[in-house]
């Protein structure tokens, strides 16, 4: 009996040992390509309404903002709904948006938790002009307070309004301009007056400004240069809209701006999003051919990723829950409900 129990001892000591080994060498094994796979708690699916969902963003503590489609309905852009799903509760509801009577058509797209933490949108129209027609962008704010809607800034007819952001006591503005589905794209920074600076104008794209929570730092998608020479023909073209993006940082004056993650493919539809009171930085997209949403400190370069696949996402406001729009592992979306995960507490050992 004695000497079953000690070869049982025995055999539990070793199985500890081989499973170490097999959990060190796995994390070895993704160290050795630059990042580290986080296996994130079991997904908790929201009882949200079937549609389609294309954004989220985390407005309070249990208040949830998305762009929604209904189920049946024609996927054109001024169909999707800006919807609030309280978690607690259970239960959404409909932030209805005026038409203007200049308008054939508007939309709202490009959601983002303001510093204030109200919920700030673009709202796209369509001015008819006879022969053809003109698109409007403005920036809103929805006080989730009082139910009110306040203008940031609108731009001129014709200016295409893409990703955003604000400095921390939203005096200060960046806005990106989409020209060219993503082969151009340009950012200005927007003063209280409403005046435009471009800025990187040596650039040849840039795209997904974000202001870090202290006002210090400033992230984006760029190219500085792409080394075809330039031309109009389809194969420049294409070519261009597939070459890897680089994430830059830079300090909030614009000065010391410099990479810190290359070849970034597939970021086109994603935003570059700081994980709340931290160092990290994240976004959705495509590293060494391997879909996911990622996480990198930009103190010490560490990389992580948090989710399998690319996908819409947004940070609780304490960083503690991530929700996620899951996308189908081709990168397509996928029909599958929107999901809240919990953020490891400390995601590359050291802390957030």
């Amino acid at each position: 009996m004695k000497r079953l129990l000690q070869f049982c001892i025995v055999i539990g000591v070793i199985s500890l040992i081989l499973g170490a080994v097999s959990f060190a060498i796995g994390r070895s094994w993704n160290r050795s390509r630059g990042y580290v796979d986080i296996q994130p708690a079991l997904p908790q699916s929201l009882a949200v309404p079937l549609g389609e969902y294309k954004e989220v963003v985390w407005l309070g503590e249990n208040l949830l903002a998305f762009r929604y489609l209904p189920p049946a309905v024609s996927p054109s852009l001024w169909n999707y709904q800006l919807i609030m799903y309280d978690l607690d509760i259970e239960d959404s509801q409909e932030v209805l948006l005026a038409k203007p009577s200049k308008c054939i058509s508007v939309w709202s797209v490009n959601i983002n938790r303001l510093p204030n933490n109200n919920l700030g949108f673009l709202y796209q129209c369509n001015v008819s002009h006879g022969s053809y027609s003109l698109e409007q962008d403005t920036l809103y704010m929805w006080d989730k307070q009082i139910n009110s809607f306040q203008v940031l800034q609108a731009y001129p007819e014709g200016f295409a309004a893409a990703s955003y952001t604000f400095a921390p006591d939203m005096s200060s503005l960046i806005q990106e301009e989409a020209v060219g589905s993503g082969l151009n794209n340009k950012l200005y920074r927007v003063g209280q007056d409403g005046r435009m600076d471009q800025l990187f104008s040596d650039f040849q794209r840039v795209r997904a400004p974000a202001w870090s929570s202290d006002g210090s730092l400033i992230a984006f998608f760029g190219t500085q240069t792409y080394p075809e020479r330039k031309s109009n023909d389809l194969g420049y073209i294409l070519g261009l809209f597939s070459y890897p993006w680089d994430l830059y940082l830079m300090d909030a004056n614009d000065q010391n701006v410099h990479i810190i993650l290359s070849g970034l493919a597939e970021v086109h539809a994603s935003e570059v999003k700081w994980v709340p009171q931290s160092s990290l930085l994240s976004f959705s997209g495509k590293y060494k051919n391997l879909d996911g949403i990622w996480i990198v400190d930009v103190h010490t370069l560490q990389l992580a990723r948090i989710w399998p696949t690319r996908g819409g996402y947004d940070f609780s406001p304490d960083g503690q829950q991530m929700a996620i729009i899951p996308w189908a592992s081709h990168g397509e979306l996928a029909p599958l409900r929107p999901v809240v995960i919990d953020l490891p507490p400390k995601v590359f050992g050291t802390g957030k």
